[in-house]
């Protein structure tokens, strides 16, 4: 019999980690912070050092979400500064216009006042 493995160990690690589908639930339980003390304290209690993954892994995550909220946020901010500027170009090429209209009523007007 392993020193290591008691039943503290195989009971945590069969209730979050015995199989794919419990690790990623247990990892998206941690990512939403959902009971992720209760993860903690279990891991914890069965092996002293088992905080630090989960730590490191809660870090990373977070760091990964705040980045994806940064992006989405700077995508929207340039899709508005695109439209602004595709309105200043409209609003400029509508100026010219009246400008030139303006420009042809004024030689139009000097030409009948000969």
């Amino acid at each position: 019999e392993e020193p290591f493995l008691d039943n503290d160990v195989d009971e945590i690690g069969l209730n979050y980690f015995g199989s794919i589908p419990k690790s990623l639930l247990t990892c998206m339980m941690l990512t939403t912070l959902d009971h992720a003390d209760k993860i903690t304290r279990g891991v914890t209690s069965a092996i002293w050092w088992g905080w630090i993954p989960i730590v490191v892994f809660i870090t990373l995550i977070s760091y990964i979400v705040l980045n994806l909220i940064i992006a989405a946020f700077c995508e929207s901010l340039q899709l508005v500064r695109k439209r602004e500027e595709s309105n200043e170009c409209d609003g400029a090429e509508d100026r010219l216009k009246e400008g030139a209209a303006t420009v042809d009523m004024h030689s139009i007007l000097e030409d009948l006042s000969w």
